[in-house]
């Protein structure tokens, strides 16, 4: 099966083939493997697993989360941070009267 290349360095092939791509592609690239589902990101001139479902079940990339404490516009691009910078959920509690309890 030949190797297909999208919009990225995104790259769709079997997984044998994807280290035929190390010398060709640069750090970042994303290669995702048709017959076993994993997905690979080279990093440093390697494959690393970095998610996708195969034989051993669902496994996790890594989380990104917008960083909260750098302001920016409405229409402008956020900032993603590997750690939470914005405070948790928070639950607040209130009696409600007898009319807002029969609806």
């Amino acid at each position: 099966m030949a190797i297909t290349r999208y919009a990225g360095d995104r790259f769709y092939g079997l997984d044998a083939e994807k280290n035929t791509l190390l010398s060709q592609v640069l750090d970042g690239a994303i290669y995702k493997a048709s017959d076993t589902l994993f997905e690979y990101l080279k990093v440093n001139g390697y494959w690393y697993l970095s998610g996708g479902a195969g034989n051993t079940g669902l496994s996790g990339g890594v989380n990104y989360f917008f960083n909260e404490s750098i302001a920016s516009g409405v229409g402008s691009y956020k900032q993603l941070s590997r750690t939470i910078t914005s405070t948790g959920e928070v639950i607040v509690t209130t009696a409600l009267t007898t009319l807002q309890q029969r609806f």
